[in-house]
Formats: structure tokens, C-alpha cells, sequence
């Protein structure tokens, strides 16, 4: 069994408050194919009730008293996280850990730009899945988080590159889990190519934009949809030249997420 999680000397998260709290052990079980494998983790319940209203409902019920059937004068199946004090959670494990080292370690160890320079393509899918985790579970300070953490990334080729993957991912599209952090990096781009001119765009992201208009498939699925958002972001950010300077984006003040959407934590380029 793995050890309970152990808080940094330099907790961001108060460190003299959750050790003060119980332990409760998280068992998430392995969302693919084959064999079931399970990974348990050990949380403070404390960090578990400031961050996640669903993970604190999970709790709640474990809490719940001991009611047995009529019929079998045994614990109904509602009641079966009750029994080991253990709260099961369907969903990829390895965004759980980063969940937790999240939880633990603060927002700086969320998805390092290092990470993001060495392998943007493992960095965004790890992005799309730390966001839907936090969409399902309602860690809104987490998605605040994320979009802080693209927020500093440096505007190159794989910055352009992550967009395509976000803007092309299903979750990305449909269900938009990402939303916040698509809208905050279309203004971005849009905001480079209104003030610095679409030839410091190309010598950016010369390589993905010519693979992307190239391509007649994904001319056919994304490049259109690229191109209209842009367009229109372009527009909103010429708008504001005439009134001023447009504020790089990388820049603005944070806004609180509302809790029922993703409508971006930040003023987008048509909101300011």
C-alpha cells in the first residue's frame, strides 16, 4: 500500500491546518483497456473539502451511518465506501497524481514549461486531462491554475502547435473542457499579429502553419475553424488598437471562473 502523502516543507497550501486533519485513502481505478488496475493515494481531507465540492460529497458519505437492509441486515451498496474509509474515483491515474503533487506542491509544479518545451505534444494531452478532471470533479482553483500556467508559456511554433491540438481534440470542441484556456491563447495569437505583424507570426509558427494549410484533411476539420476564429479575434483586437493598445493578454489580471462554465478566466480581447 502506497504511504499517505507527505506535505512540502514549503506547502503553499498551510501546512498547519491540513496535517490537523484526517487522512482519507483515494482509490482510482485505471480508465483503459485490460487488466482493472488500481492505485491508491492518501489526502488530508482537508485539501479535499477546500478544492473539490464532488470529492467533498464523496467524503460526506463516508461519513454516513450504518443502516443495514431489512433483508440481509448488511450494508446497502450506496453505503460501500463507508467501510474502509476509502473513496473511489474512475478516472486516469496519471492525472491523479498530478492532482495531487497540485494539492501538495502548489501551482508551480503544474505542468513545467520544461515539460512544455521537451514534449508539447505529451504536455497538452496531459492539459486536456487535468482540465476534464477538474471540469468533473469542480476544482475551479485548479483550472485557474492551468490557465496561469499557459498563461507564461513562450509564443513559438509549439505554442501554436497546442492550440491545434486543443482546438482539434473532441473534448475540445464539443464539450470545450478547455474553453478558457483556447479562448486565452486565441487572443494571444491574435494579439501578436495585430501588434507585431502577421511576418513575426509566420517566423514563429512557419512550420505548423504551413503543415496545417497543406493538409487537405485538416484543412477540411480544423484549418476552416482556425481561420474563422482568428479572423474574428483580429478583429476585435484591431477595434481596440484604435482605441488604444490591446494589453498582451499574458499580461491581464485574472477573473474568477464561474463554476457552472468555462467562459474564460480572463477578459477576452471582445470583453475588455
Amino acid at each position: 500500500m502506497s504511504q499517505p502523502a507527505r506535505p512540502l516543507q514549503h506547502n503553499e497550501r498551510d501546512p498547519y491546518e491540513f496535517t490537523k486533519s484526517s487522512v482519507v485513502a483515494a482509490r482510482v481505478l485505471a480508465m483503459n483497456s485490460g487488466p482493472l488496475v488500481t492505485t491508491t493515494f492518501h489526502i488530508h481531507t482537508s485539501l479535499i473539502r477546500r478544492y473539490s465540492s464532488v470529492l467533498t460529497q464523496r467524503l460526506d458519505n463516508l461519513r454516513r451511518p450504518y443502516i443495514p437492509t431489512e433483508e440481509t441486515d448488511s450494508f446497502d451498496s450506496s453505503d460501500s465506501e463507508a467501510v474502509d474509509n476509502t473513496i473511489t474515483i474512475p478516472f486516469w491515474q496519471d492525472t491523479f497524481r498530478l492532482f495531487v503533487v497540485w494539492l501538495y506542491q502548489g501551482p508551480d509544479s503544474l505542468l513545467s514549461g520544461l515539460a512544455f518545451t521537451s514534449d508539447p505534444k505529451r504536455w497538452t494531452a496531459d492539459l486536456i486531462d487535468l482540465w476534464t478532471f477538474a471540469e468533473d470533479f469542480k476544482v475551479e482553483s485548479l483550472k485557474n491554475d492551468i490557465v496561469d500556467t499557459v498563461q507564461h508559456l513562450p509564443f513559438n511554433d509549439d505554442f501554436f502547435k497546442s492550440l491545434i491540438e486543443l482546438d482539434w481534440s473532441p473534448s475540445a470542441t464539443s464539450q470545450r473542457p478547455c474553453g478558457a484556456v483556447v479562448d486565452y491563447m486565441y487572443d494571444k495569437l491574435a494579439y501578436e499579429i495585430t501588434t507585431k505583424s502577421w511576418a513575426h507570426f509566420m517566423s514563429v509558427a512557419e512550420t505548423t502553419w504551413a503543415k496545417l494549410m497543406h493538409n487537405p484533411h485538416a484543412f477540411k476539420e480544423t484549418t476552416s475553424r482556425i481561420l474563422k476564429r482568428l479572423v474574428g479575434q483580429l478583429s476585435l483586437a484591431h477595434e481596440l488598437i484604435t482605441k488604444g493598445d490591446p494589453a498582451d493578454p499574458a499580461n491581464r489580471m485574472e477573473l474568477p471562473l464561474a463554476p457552472a462554465c468555462d467562459a474564460g478566466k480572463f477578459q477576452t480581447l471582445s470583453k475588455v
